[in-house]
């Protein structure tokens, strides 16, 4: 009886291990992370987490709690704490070149918050109506903003359900004049975007098939040849899963998925995965050597140390 319940033991330890690890591929990434390194969760009080971002002046992490419509700060010393409460659904967060704080919201906007503290709605229309619903976004080093304009604000996870106005799902850029042009219509459920180190490639998860997509960005930053980056793993049981996705200073592509975080080279071979027991939907580097990744994952936080850093 005793040797059943040790084995037994054994096997639960194993499997909860396995749930929080980092898995090596044929590939291997132990220059990306350490061998034994393993997520550390910070909390789990949310309801469902996204857009984490890093304020290097307050040095804490800022998170959005879309259905709990606040946003949350997390500072490793003094814990978590309300940022903005309301949020207006926000989802997705980035700096821009001055160090303000842009928002992709559910309420069907695009904002800056300035210096003050007041906040600015900077894109809500394309061609005249309503954008669907902004998710994500990246700053190029020009200072435009790329977001993407799936519609789940719309079916239930924002203020109100509406229909969608514009005829696609796009992917956009905010010019510094305030222009909004629409860059792509394609995919079905454009979600997570960011740039390769020298801005020549833009990534793009696709929510539709859980896949990656990448595009060349041409030298008026527009985007040509889209194609497959990466096919996406999934767990037994669950749904693909595009979400969130960072790009590390080699290259490296970091993306949420139905386990955690899958790993590609440049090549888009899979290197390994950061283990979660449940999907993460982003993630974001961050403190004093931008070392540390901060994902999120359904109703938690999570923190790894890494040794590349974006």
């Amino acid at each position: 009886m005793f040797l059943r319940f040790l084995f037994l033991s054994l096997c639960l330890f194993f499997i909860v291990s396995c749930q929080h690890s980092v898995v090596q591929s044929e590939y291997g990434m132990k220059s990306i992370i350490e061998e034994n390194a393993k997520p550390k969760m910070l909390g789990e009080q949310f309801q469902f987490t996204e857009g984490p971002l890093w304020l290097p002046k307050q040095e804490m992490w800022i998170f959005s709690d879309i259905p709990g419509n606040k946003i949350y700060q997390y500072h490793p010393e003094k814990g978590f704490a309300i940022f903005r409460d309301p949020s207006n659904f926000t989802n997705g967060h980035a700096l821009d070149l001055e160090g303000n704080l842009i928002s992709a919201q559910h309420n069907r906007t695009v904002t800056r918050t300035k210096p003050d503290g007041s906040v600015e709605v900077i894109a809500d229309k394309y061609n005249g109506k309503k954008l669907n619903s902004p998710n994500d976004l990246a700053v190029s080093k020009k200072g435009e903003i790329y977001f993407t304009d799936p519609h789940y604000g719309l079916i239930g996870y924002g203020p109100v359900k509406a229909e969608e106005e514009q005829p696609v799902r796009g992917i956009y850029r905010l010019r510094k004049d305030g222009t909004v042009e629409l860059l792509c219509g394609d995919l079905k459920i454009p979600n997570g975007v960011a740039f390769s180190p020298k801005e020549s490639t833009l990534y793009v998860t696709n929510a539709e098939d859980g896949n990656i997509y990448c595009f060349d960005v041409q030298v008026d930053g527009t985007l040509d040849n889209l194609r497959l980056f990466a096919k996406q793993p999934v767990r037994e049981g669950k749904n693909p899963v595009g979400d969130g996705i960072r790009v590390d200073k080699s290259g490296n592509v970091y993306a949420a998925f139905s386990g955690g975080i899958a790993i590609y080279n440049v090549d888009g071979k899979l290197l390994g995965e950061i283990a979660l027991p449940e999907s993460a939907t982003n993630l974001a580097w961050g403190g004093k050597d931008y070392k540390t990744l901060f994902i999120t994952a359904q109703n938690k936080v999570y923190a790894i140390d890494t040794r590349i850093g974006g």
